[in-house]
């Protein structure tokens, strides 16, 4: 009978052998070392050594030590509050490998290339685990049997370990040195044990450039260097340190600027919404270092007035320029627009205007706007067809159902596209949109829908969205009606108007009429009966 599976074990060898950790074993259902452990913070456990701690004691718990022996710093959230705490000192684009508590918290795995000793409390609700430190790591368990987790999705060995944010960096390393920079012991340790012979040199200038790339306050600096170059082994110069924190922090400042111009010159191109991991992924900043800085210049840019941020990761140019109302232009009259179903009947289209048709799947949307797009074109207006879903062979086979010569069709520009309308409508066109497709973050419809008012003239769009059954609204709820000035919902033989802002007839209100319909071969409607309030 095979024997069972040492699950402990097999996750040991993992964090030694695939993550370079330092490996302890640690009391089962509890936090201490099962172990004298403070040799390995030096060195790490052999495999040899690990089987056999897991195989004395298969239930032990797993404790990885923190600090430059696993190149490891770990930030402990162990509550709500912390977790708001956290949140201004981690980059929006911020991932790590994480762990679920057992209590509920969570611990976020870090590279570190500064010496950081461990610090509770240094953010209320969060603790620091550094040099001189470790943290319990799955599989392990807490004495009521609850597991430590990786997160979903945020799972070790699947997410790349990134450096410790730079903010967080900073503000822990100024809090430690401001509390009592007395307690300097660590920097004496590891200066004595690390900076030997030849190599003191670079790292030094190594130390004091990841100060001033995490935004690190040059005199905190200097006094930092004073303190490692006379524990060097031999003593460093101190004269020579403070010429590589000249050095350092003159290169950072370099640095940040030219990124903070790169970012200056691609936001003044954009016309939509700015996402801070699309700038970075075109922009090719790669490199943490050059990612915080990146985020370091939306929040210097946001603070110029340049732009605004409208959502975690998502930015928007600040227009200062008002455009004029025109009252005395022909621009200001209805223009001559037909709706399937007749309801320019009971409402006007004027120029910029936004309408939108939120249908469930399979309610006829696509035959709604194609029968819109044939009823108005060849007259005032050019009629452009944006199609997200078909290609050009389906798209030809759904034409031909409608009988007419293709010559018809011809009159209609065709475009393919999925997103970013904003940046491809025609100002004084009719803009079809067949549909606006999002999937998650559903509060950005609104925006989009925005993006695309803002580029109209004299032109009209009309745009498909997915509702759920049961509701009027689309995807993006409240948010997909502001900008609307006739908003329908479809369904299966069934259209209402939600909202009509323009009345033909001051007597008669469009507001919540519905009509039904019979949709023949996927293209002809015909309607069954006249325009009633619809029954509650």
């Amino acid at each position: 009978m095979a024997e069972p599976e040492n699950k402990a074990l097999k996750w040991a060898l993992f964090y030694r052998e695939k993550m370079n950790f330092s490996v302890i074993p640690i009391i089962p259902g509890d936090k201490k070392p099962l172990i004298s452990w403070q040799k390995y913070q030096k060195t790490h456990a052999t495999q040899e050594q690990i089987t056999k701690w897991w195989t004395e004691h298969p239930d032990a718990n797993i404790g990885i030590v923190t600090g430059l022996i696993s190149n490891l710093g770990v930030i402990d959230v162990d509550s709500d509050e912390g977790r708001q705490n956290i949140e201004k000192f981690i980059p929006d684009s911020f991932m790590a490998p994480t762990v679920d508590t057992p209590r509920g918290g969570s611990h976020l795995y870090c590279r570190n290339e500064v010496i950081v000793g461990n610090k509770a409390g240094v953010i209320p609700g969060t603790d620091f685990r550094g040099e001189g430190g470790y943290v319990v790591a799955p599989p392990s368990v807490n004495s009521k049997k609850k597991a430590y987790q990786w997160k979903e999705g945020l799972k070790i060995g699947m997410v790349e370990i990134p450096l410790l944010p730079d903010a967080y960096l900073k503000y822990i390393l100024k809090n430690i040195y401001c509390e009592n920079h007395a307690k300097s012991d660590i920097l004496r340790v590891s200066a004595t044990n690390l900076l030997k012979g030849g190599t003191r040199d670079e790292d030094i200038f190594h130390i004091m450039n990841c100060l001033a790339k995490g935004g690190y306050e040059r005199i905190l600096a200097e006094k930092l260097v004073e303190i490692i170059a006379k524990n060097c082994d031999p003593p460093f110069s101190i004269k020579e340190g403070m010429e590589k924190i000249k050095s350092a922090f003159e290169r950072k400042t370099r640095s940040n600027e030219a990124i903070t111009q790169l970012i200056r010159d691609y936001i003044s191109e954009q016309e939509t919404n700015i996402y801070l991991t699309e700038t970075n992924e075109t922009l090719q900043f790669q490199q943490n270092q050059q990612r915080a800085a990146s985020q370091m210049a939306f929040t210097r840019l946001c603070k110029e007035g340049l732009i605004v941020k409208v959502a975690r990761g998502v930015y928007k140019k600040v227009e200062k320029d008002c455009a004029d109302i025109d009252l005395w232009s022909d621009t200001t009259e209805p223009i001559n627009i037909r709706y399937p179903l007749g309801i320019h009947e009971l409402m006007v289209t004027h120029p910029k205007n936004i309408i939108i048709i939120a249908g469930e799947p399979n309610a006829g949307k696509t035959a709604y706007l194609l029968n819109f797009a044939l009823m108005n074109v060849g007259y005032d207006h050019e009629v452009i067809y944006f199609s997200s879903e078909m290609g050009p062979i389906e798209l030809k086979s759904r034409l031909v159902k409608f009988g007419l010569p293709m010559s018809e069709w011809k009159k209609i520009v065709w475009k393919e596209r999925a997103a970013d309308f904003g940046a491809v409508i025609r100002p004084n066109a009719i803009n079809i949109i067949d549909f606006m497709e999002i999937h998650t973050d559903f509060f950005k419809v609104g925006m989009l829908i925005k993006e695309i008012f803002d580029r109209l003239d004299k032109g009209i769009a009309i745009i498909a969205l997915q509702k759920n059954k049961g509701r009027d609204e689309g995807l993006g709820g409240a948010r997909s009606l502001e900008k609307a000035r006739l908003y329908m919902a479809m369904e299966s033989g069934k259209l209402k108007i939600v909202k009509a802002k323009n009345w033909r007839n001051n007597e008669i209100n469009p507001n919540g009429l519905v009509r039904t319909y019979k949709l023949g071969g996927g293209c002809n409607f015909k309607t069954d009966g006249d325009w009633r309030k619809e029954e509650k």
